[in-house]
């Protein structure tokens, strides 16, 4: 793994406990966010859409409104919500002189400094966190899996999370509530959408152009994995890492109000040796096309249980269960 010299790193969490499990991590991305809202600017991240059948990428002005861009979204964000591309709602709120923050996928941000630099924006006021990204399964995948729920249970869905901490945050889990009162949990990587998250990725994901000293977010971030339960960083509920890509970065962090958000500085080796992501890509699998004709033909199930890799995910599965009952994960 290739490590960048000098570079700093933090690691830190949510005081408050509820706000804390609300998040897909350690909650960086809503401290951050509080921040720049709380001083007269405004944030831009990924929010569902059509039912959780989607993602898109949405405005909010006030910290009230922030909960819709909490946990993670899986799919990639649509980019035109209301008739009009995010790249030209950040060019217009520029423009209006407002501080924007943009929490997005790495491609995402990659995007929206190509359309500002062709635009000719100025962009001193703006501030961009991506993320330390395994990559996004298609949105089909997730129209699938809702549509299957939805069926299953006999009503439409109200609340849906793929990072609900259950117990921990080191196993997170799909929760879904539905309108009739009926409630689905389980451990996302026992289900079929987790299995094609891992297998079942865009095209592009696997040869991602924004890895390593490639970021052009001013932040990158992501989850603190690999801490013990004995480090003093750790927090059953999760724990958010932020690694450093600029000075217009880490003056944001040292604003944060550190009463509400729990924040250390870290080792960089530390921050990035759990997460290969930030510098490679995640490999194709030999299978990736015929599951994608069996996903077209047949449907989710029927293409996660005719895998050549679903047994060995099911094991897989059962046995991270079994570590963490015993301590050892």
């Amino acid at each position: 793994m290739k490590i960048e010299n000098g570079m700093k790193a933090y690691a830190g969490h949510m005081v408050d406990k509820e706000e804390l499990k609300s998040s897909a991590s350690g909650g960086a991305g809503t401290a951050l966010a509080k921040t720049v809202i709380n001083n007269g600017g405004v944030v831009i991240g990924a929010a569902y859409a059509d039912g959780f059948r989607a993602a898109e990428y949405v405005v909010v002005e006030k910290t009230e409104d922030l909960g819709q861009l909490k946990g993670s979204k899986y799919v990639p964000a649509r980019k035109n919500s209301e008739g009009i591309i995010i790249y030209e709602k950040v060019q217009k709120l520029l423009a209006d002189g407002k501080r924007v923050l943009f929490i997005g996928l790495p491609c995402d941000v990659g995007a929206l400094f190509s359309w500002l630099e062709k635009m000719d924006i100025q962009t001193e006021n703006l501030i961009t966190v991506d993320l330390i990204c395994h990559g996004c399964t298609p949105e089909k995948v997730q129209q699938l899996f809702i549509d299957s729920l939805e069926k299953k249970y006999s009503s439409s869905m109200e609340q849906f999370s793929t990072r609900y901490v259950n117990k921990t945050w080191a196993m997170p889990y799909v929760y879904a509530k539905f309108k009739n009162g009926k409630v689905f949990k389980k451990p996302l990587y026992e289900t079929d959408f987790g299995f094609a998250l891992k297998y079942y990725l865009r095209q592009s994901c696997f040869n991602c152009q924004f890895k390593g000293e490639r970021h052009r977010a001013d932040i990158t971030m992501g989850d603190l994995w690999g801490l013990q339960p004995k480090d003093p960083l750790y927090n059953k509920d999760g724990v958010s890492v932020m690694i450093v890509n600029s000075s217009k970065g880490a003056s944001l962090i040292d604003q944060i109000d550190r009463s509400k958000f729990d924040l250390a500085e870290v080792n960089f080796d530390t921050a990035v040796s759990g997460n290969p992501m930030y510098v490679q890509s995640i490999q194709k699998p030999a299978f990736y096309e015929t599951f994608e004709k069996d996903l077209t033909a047949n449907g989710l199930r029927e293409a996660v249980t005719r895998s050549p890799r679903y047994g060995v995910y099911k094991k897989a599965a059962l046995k991270n269960r079994l570590l963490l009952f015993l301590g050892k994960k």
